[in-house]
């Protein structure tokens, strides 16, 4: 019987509309704040690179040892660069895109 873990899928589409955009505000609070924070998201399993997950750290002085482990679990095996876009629209608000590069 085959393993659901394996199953090729994805939700990258879900990801980038509706989460990212609540990251981007909790991750802006969080620098405003200086507020310790850890999140990862699985968004897909592909059958050429295996899982795909998108995970923010922003380990303040001040965070506890706890989070920093938990932080250190967290970090991806292979190190990705990223890039990220803030796009200003009409009406004034703002839209941040982040994307893979390499």
């Amino acid at each position: 019987m085959a393993d659901e873990r394996d199953t090729v899928w994805t939700a990258e589409d879900v990801y980038d509309e509706r989460i990212s955009p609540l990251m981007s505000q909790i991750i802006a609070i969080c620098k405003e704040h200086q507020i310790p924070m850890a999140a990862t998201f699985q968004f897909e399993n592909s059958e050429e690179n295996g899982p795909g997950f998108c995970t923010t750290i922003l380990p303040f002085p001040r965070a506890c040892e706890k989070l920093v482990r938990v932080a250190n679990v967290m970090r991806p095996e292979q190190p990705i660069v990223l890039a990220e876009t803030t796009t200003t629209q009409p009406d004034g608000s703002k839209r941040i895109s982040i994307r893979r590069v390499s």
